[in-house]
């Protein structure tokens, strides 16, 4: 096993070979010493995210071939001494003066020239006005009612400039109503010097709301008519932002158009005004007629009339009708609700017994509780379903908490004394094939007959056969996909076009064996069922079957390992190789040489490509320049082998010659697929850059395709690729959830790309073009 470790400015990174994933991390960083020139306990590693401690191995932390793991390297702690001439330190929040009779602390950064005086009335409102008030964070108008008016007597510098900023906003505005300017300016620059406590209706449990002058005015009461309306009126109509058709909150607009149709209004399109500032929002239909209000003018309280009076303090006009706050049951308080009131009952009684999660703010009474309270808690409070176990949280500098699944693993038990983490069979994908679906029968376009690979994990992670253990790799209910030619039975036949092939289990494999002696009868079951149902034949359990026509079987792919040469001649002398695709001819049950009963499949071979141990699947390999494939940083770790003493002779030319072959013969793109790749004139850079490796064989260039069209969204070949206008691919289905995520731009460089939420066309050449090259890999996603 190697890796790569990498300091964490990125300035030093070296690769460490001959690993183990038993190796310890303590002894890992003791390896680490020289390479970084700091002593084991200075150094810090990090990998997927934890910090790794010590007293744990590589294999706790899943490390996988070829894994980064990042270092920094702890300064070293130098003592301070003591500064014995400074009177104070500096780094605390007071300042002590000690002085002969007594001791003076000034605190910081609590030094203010704001002082308030709670009072009863102000220039224009007191105690108990039922008013309209401007919520900050929607910017509408809602209904509330005055209980606390502070006055403000000495104000700071940042407090003026925003009273400024405030009453050019209103003035701005102030001639545009329909009743003239909003307040006098003498009683204005009186009245801007007090706060106003308010309590929105419908909110009463809520805490007291502080707002200035600016966002208080009279209640509005008076509805104005459609026909009464002109252009250039201010008035505070109901409308919704995000659906204007629906109901929503209570702006100000300025009316822009009046459309009359047989003296009724047909249309009416406005400016709303909205938030503190008055942001204009140009070209709004309105829709709801019936509800539009005059905007009041606020009044001194010298001048209110009593029925002004009457109407501010205890005549309230009708609610106005807003959106509700609950889609559910429209604010229906005799409706059962389990959005807006408890999740448990769905009752809206007793909203001073609900109790809010302080993550998902889904309300619950106290006591529907799965463990009932007696009365709400003071601190943050989670329900079961956001609730965090801090016993589960590992923190930085803490042991690792492994699952209970990895618990109870062999290979963590730790019972065999044998150092197993070396060896490659145990090696876990560094990736998972994608470009197809796991049940794909037949042959893979990417991979062709006579493709090698030097390890199983290699076979797995290209999808030509998934398991990295396993020798049948299918479904009982479904088939076989693919099988490995490994060590077999020892009456196994290989005949090359026809072979006979003895199924799984019988074996006794438990802990963390690979292979044991047969002890026990094979049944016709799950793997084994699996390549039973390839035959064309009924299913028979107990005799086996013969395929009517063994052609119409389905195919399964073969994989021939180098183990199989102890009884066959066609296996490879290295590592794995594909073989093409086999039908079973039949299977049936018999006694083996251990004495137990196996099941036996006879596979005949069935493939347009002629077999890789032919002359002409030899010619076939060489023309598309085939070659053993070795992981990435393979060399370099066989060269480190070599220096040592080993059981056996290690041959590094292979390595080399596949490092620095060249492709005799040059991939010739297809004259329709050419055509294709220069109709697709969005993407012509990444093309070009494609085409650049066409010389280096088919394999090259869909492996350089992969890379380049890869989707920054789900780390893979995009489907049903989107094109932005921005030289961008994504997934059609990545750029849907980013926009019902309210993400209108680029997710790879943040350019706006909102003009394509409501279409999203599809880059039709481009989505050809990697059908062309990969057939299947719509379906595997």
């Amino acid at each position: 096993m190697w890796i790569n470790v990498r300091s964490i400015d990125g300035r030093l990174d070296i690769k460490l070979n001959d690993l183990s994933r038993l190796c310890s991390i303590k002894e890992l960083k003791h390896k680490l010493v020289k390479p970084f020139q700091a002593n084991s306990d200075r150094l810090q590693l990090f990998y997927s995210g934890k910090q790794l401690v010590d007293g744990h191995t590589l294999h706790d932390y899943s490390v996988k071939l070829n894994d980064v793991i990042q270092v920094r390297i702890k300064p070293e702690m130098v003592p301070e001494k003591a500064d014995s001439t400074s009177g104070y330190e500096s780094s605390a929040s007071t300042v002590e003066l000690v002085g002969d009779d007594d001791t003076i602390e000034i605190e910081q950064n609590c030094i203010t020239n704001i002082r308030e005086e709670e009072c009863s009335e102000s220039c224009f409102y007191k105690v108990g006005d039922l008013i309209d008030a401007k919520e900050d964070s929607s910017g509408s108008w809602y209904e509330a009612k005055i209980v606390k008016i502070i006055k403000v007597t000495t104000l700071d510098e940042g407090f003026h400039s925003t009273l400024e900023s405030d009453d050019e906003n209103l003035q701005q505005h102030s001639h545009r109503t329909a009743n003239g300017p909003i307040g006098q300016t003498f009683a204005l620059d009186m009245d801007k010097h007090y706060a106003y406590y308010i309590i929105y209706e419908g909110f009463e449990d809520d805490p007291p709301s502080k707002i200035k002058f600016q966002n208080v005015r009279p209640r509005s009461y008076k509805l104005i008519k459609p026909n009464d309306v002109k252009v250039g009126d201010v008035i505070m109509v109901n409308y919704n932002i995000d659906d204007p058709k629906e109901r929503g909150f209570w702006y100000d607009v300025c009316m822009t158009k009046v459309e009359m149709h047989k003296r009724r209004v047909k249309e009416i399109v406005a400016t709303i005004l909205i938030g503190c500032s008055n942001t204009p929002v140009e070209n709004c239909s309105i829709l709801h007629f019936d509800d539009m209000f005059k905007i009041e003018t606020p009044v001194e309280l010298i001048e209110r009339t009593q029925e002004m009076e009457k109407r501010m303090q205890s005549k309230p006009p009708p609610k106005r009708k807003s959106k509700p706050s609950c889609t559910h049951c429209q604010d229906n308080p005799q409706k059962k609700c389990r959005e807006c009131a408890c999740a448990k009952c769905g009752l809206k009684t007793n909203p001073e017994k609900q109790i809010l999660c302080d993550e998902c703010n889904v309300a619950y009474h106290i006591w529907c509780l799965p463990i009932p309270l007696t009365e709400i808690p003071s601190e943050d409070w989670y329900c079961a379903g956001c609730k965090v176990d801090t016993d589960e949280v590992v923190k930085a500098g803490e042991n690792l908490k492994m699952s209970r699944k990895k618990a109870k693993m062999p290979s963590s038990i730790g019972t065999c004394n044998r150092d197993w983490g070396k060896g490659m069979a145990c090696m876990p994908r560094s990736y998972h094939c994608t470009m197809f679906p796991k049940d794909h029968f037949g042959a893979i376009s990417n991979v062709n007959v006579g493709s090698m690979w030097k390890f199983r994990a290699q076979v797995a992670e290209c999808g030509i056969h998934r398991p990295s253990v396993g020798g049948i790799h299918g479904r009982a209910e479904d088939g076989a996909y693919s099988i490995v030619l490994s060590g077999g039975y020892e009456d196994d036949l290989d005949n090359g076009e026809e072979f006979m092939y003895t199924g799984s289990g019988g074996r006794d494999l438990s802990g963390n064996k690979r292979t044991s002696g047969q002890s026990f009868d094979q049944k016709l079951n799950r793997s084994n069922l699996a390549l039973a149902r390839n035959c064309d034949a009924k299913v028979n359990k107990v005799d086996g079957a013969v395929a009517k026509n063994w052609r119409d079987g389905k195919p399964v792919r073969v994989v021939r390992n180098y183990k199989s040469a102890k009884h066959s001649k066609y296996s490879p002398v290295e590592g794995n190789r594909y073989d093409g695709l086999y039908k079973v001819v039949k299977y049936w049950p018999e006694t083996g040489q251990s004495g137990h009963l196996v099941w036996r499949y006879l596979l005949r071979r069935d493939d347009e490509d002629p077999a890789p141990w032919t002359e002409e699947g030899k010619l076939l390999a060489e023309s598309r320049g085939l070659k053993m494939l070795f992981p990435p940083g393979y060399t370099e770790e066989v060269k480190s082998k070599v220096t040592k003493a080993s059981k056996r002779k290690l041959d590094t030319s292979d390595v080399e010659a596949n490092k620095k072959s060249k492709i005799s013969k040059v991939l010739v793109v297809p004259s329709d697929l050419l055509k294709q790749i220069k109709s697709d004139k969005l993407n012509k850079k990444l093309w070009d850059d494609c085409l650049t490796v066409v010389d280096l064989g088919l394999a090259e260039f869909r492996q350089k395709v992969e890379d380049i069209f890869i989707c920054i969204c789900c780390q893979d070949v995009v489907c049903k690729p989107v094109t932005t206008v921005c030289a961008h691919n994504f997934c059609k289905d990545c750029l849907r959830r980013s926009f019902k995520a309210e993400v209108y731009t680029c997710p790879a460089c943040r350019e706006d790309i909102t003009n394509i939420k409501s279409t999203l066309p599809l880059n039709i050449s481009l989505r050809k073009i990697l059908q062309t090259l990969f057939p299947e890999y719509e379906n595997g996603r």
